[in-house]
């Protein structure tokens, strides 16, 4: 069956070639493009968004050559099976809702909708997880459970490979590197007719990729993204079955754990950090690749290595004695473990701090926490000294914070209203109040401002006398304005040629940090 799946290979590559443009022009001249926001979305330029349709299209009629010319290919050791037809009905539906999103939008749910009844249709046509090999021994099977365990898998993993498709090239390229995997991972299990769909669509996306990759001339979109992911979803049930119903897990996790380690660490952060799951952000693992220095191409190419390291360890899982399977488990938690402390989220380190020191978790502290240290962040990239203030008002007054004030000395304190004059704040400046209460606060804290040779002043704030308690740690507020907003202070009163080592010191010491009003 190898010359089966290598004709549908280069099937679905050439018609991707040919038909991304004609999708792209359509897309075009319909005015269906991805336009830039300076936000989110940082391309230069509109972009074509409904890539996807033309690797559906083409996986379809690859697939649909094959079924015509080589009927025996569809045929899986239990016999012919008509379950692959249903699998390009099913796929098409997720395509269908990812392709109004594209156009017109949708919500999320009515998504996850139309994937969690094509979940249901495909189980009830044969992709079915019941059972799952054990490395311990019988096989785990899995009964009134392996519905819901099978709708999960499907809709987990199209949704996985729509979270990362935040870079050109990025969804496709992993996708790629999966399909690879999962196709040797079905011929060594003798399942050709999942072989030679990978096959159909691992050329589809190569082809796709010409016009993908960095810079991108068209995106894959939801359409894309999600039918892929759901795709392969199928690919892994099929393709790595050791006996009519048992799955081997370890090589289908493997094999797409980037999508997966990316989806789990953004429902985790999100979880911790109290804000909506569907809620879109900046902090998946190839933004983070980004803010560690890496370019586009860079991030997206080391992301292919990860995934084509991934894609072999899979394939040595299903290859290799037990041994192998133990070793690449220990090896994979460890890297896990290292990269979550690489990439520097603040809610996976926070929730760490707190596991370590044996606390059960407060869910408004440990929120208030990943404000702060999110502050600090914000501050040292603010792009002027305007955008800080209003980053510090909005963060402390979230954490009930009254009143904010900024006391400079004399020369400082004109140098900044000539900064602030470029570029004014939202925010009161240089005194703000939450409420017009004159009541004594019930906690004042003053932190020094350091400048090149002194301190240059120092941030007063008040914070609400119904507070029991603080509801934060308090280093993580003295790191985000002694490490952030002091430091993007002086860097824009340097800006504005008024060295803080000119200044007099008529400006008293500031109080001792946290103290209680009387």
């Amino acid at each position: 069956m190898i010359p089966a799946a290598l004709t549908v290979f280069i099937l679905g590559f050439l018609s991707c070639l040919v038909l991304t443009p004609a999708v792209s022009s359509l897309a075009t001249r319909q005015g269906w493009l991805d336009r830039p926001d300076g936000r989110r979305k940082l391309h230069a330029e509109p972009v074509p968004r409904i890539g996807g349709l033309s690797v559906y299209a083409s996986f379809a009629l690859a697939f649909g050559v094959l079924v015509l010319f080589v009927p025996q290919a569809v045929s899986d050791r239990s016999g012919a099976s008509n379950r692959y037809l249903h699998l390009l009905i099913a796929c098409g539906a997720v395509a269908l809702i990812g392709l109004v999103d594209d156009l017109v939008a949708v919500s999320p749910w009515a998504k996850v909708l139309v994937q969690l009844l094509a979940a249901v249709y495909l189980y009830y046509h044969g992709f079915q997880i019941r059972a799952l090999t054990n490395p311990f021994g019988d096989l785990i099977l899995l009964g009134y459970f392996a519905l819901p365990l099978t709708v999960l898998w499907f809709v987990g993993m199209s949704n996985a490979f729509n979270l990362i498709d935040g870079l050109d090239g990025l969804a496709a390229g992993v996708a790629f590197f999966a399909t690879i995997s999962l196709f040797a991972a079905a011929a060594l299990n003798e399942h050709w007719a999942t072989g030679c769909m990978a096959a159909a669509l691992g050329g589809a996306l190569l082809g796709f990729l010409r016009y993908n990759f960095n810079p991108a001339s068209v995106f894959l979109g939801d359409c894309g993204s999600l039918f892929v992911g759901f795709a392969l979803a199928a690919f892994a049930i099929t393709g790595s079955m050791k006996t009519s119903a048992a799955i081997a897990v370890a090589a289908p996790l493997l094999a797409l754990a980037l999508p997966i380690f990316d989806v789990m660490v953004s429902l985790l952060r999100r979880l911790v950090r109290g804000t909506g799951l569907f809620a879109a952000d900046r902090d998946h693992v190839h933004h983070r690749l980004l803010r560690l220095g890496l370019t586009p191409r860079r991030a997206v190419v080391f992301l292919y290595g990860v995934a084509a390291v991934l894609a072999s360890l899979s394939l040595a899982t299903l290859a290799g004695p037990q041994q192998v399977l133990w070793a690449v488990g220990i090896v994979f938690v460890l890297v896990v473990w290292v990269s979550l402390n690489r990439l520097g989220y603040a809610e996976l380190g926070e929730l760490q701090r707190l596991l370590l020191r044996r606390l059960v978790p407060d869910r408004r502290t440990m929120s208030n926490n990943v404000s702060l240290l999110r502050l600090r962040e914000a501050l040292i990239q603010a792009p002027n000294l305007a955008e800080a203030w209003d980053e510090l008002i909005a963060t402390l007054g979230s954490l009930s914070c009254r009143k904010v004030e900024m006391q400079l000395k004399p020369e400082c304190s004109r140098s900044i209203h000539r900064v602030m004059s470029d570029a004014r704040p939202r925010s009161a400046f240089p005194c703000w109040r939450g409420d017009e209460t004159e009541a004594a606060p019930q906690w004042s804290w003053t932190i020094p401002l350091a400048g090149a040779n002194g301190v240059i002043g120092a941030v007063v704030m008040d914070f609400d006398p119904g507070q029991e308690s603080l509801g934060f740690e308090p280093a993580h507020l003295l790191d985000a304005i002694t490490k952030g907003f002091s430091v993007t202070t002086r860097r824009f009163l340097m800006e504005a040629e008024a060295p803080a080592g000119h200044v007099a010191t008529s400006v008293s010491p500031p109080r001792e940090l946290g103290t209680k009003a009387s």
